[in-house]
């Protein structure tokens, strides 16, 4: 389906697990809800593709004993459990620390997703926002390491 993704991580020797595409629209002006990727597929790389510019990533400072506060809710496609955070999503930045807020428009992001976080536009974000997210059959320990 990604041909040229596929390549690249064959050379960078990454196996890729999941490939999926990420669409913000006209009719998400408040983001992507508040969310954590669920354990065992904690690292992403995501790749900016169109209109990214002034779309951000926020991560956010969810103490582990707060996290567990949440409903838990099933991945549909994987049956993974995670916390359910969409009641926050509004809300998020007058209760938690946050972490970074990135955007992604110049190059890919390798992220651990099972920080907290939401995707905000900004008020010049341009729509469709697409990116394509990746997940590795195992987590590059190896890439993020800090230099």
């Amino acid at each position: 389906a990604c041909p040229a993704l596929i390549k690249y991580f064959k050379h960078v020797g990454i196996p890729v697990q999941e490939i999926t595409v990420g669409l913000l629209t006209e009719a998400m002006t408040e983001g992507f809800v508040m969310h954590h990727g669920s354990p065992g597929r904690n690292f992403k790389m995501n790749f900016p593709i169109l209109n990214t510019e002034d779309v951000y990533t926020e991560w956010y400072d969810i103490p582990s004993d707060e996290l567990s506060k949440f409903p838990l809710l099933t991945n549909r496609h994987t049956g993974a459990t995670m916390y359910d955070l969409k009641s926050i999503h509004e809300n998020v930045a007058d209760l938690y620390p946050l972490r970074v807020s990135y955007n992604m428009h110049h190059c890919p992001i390798l992220f651990n997703s099972y920080i907290p976080h939401r995707v905000m536009p900004g008020p010049n974000a341009k729509y469709p926002r697409i990116m394509i997210a990746t997940m590795p059959m195992k987590d590059p320990f190896d890439l993020m390491q800090l230099s």
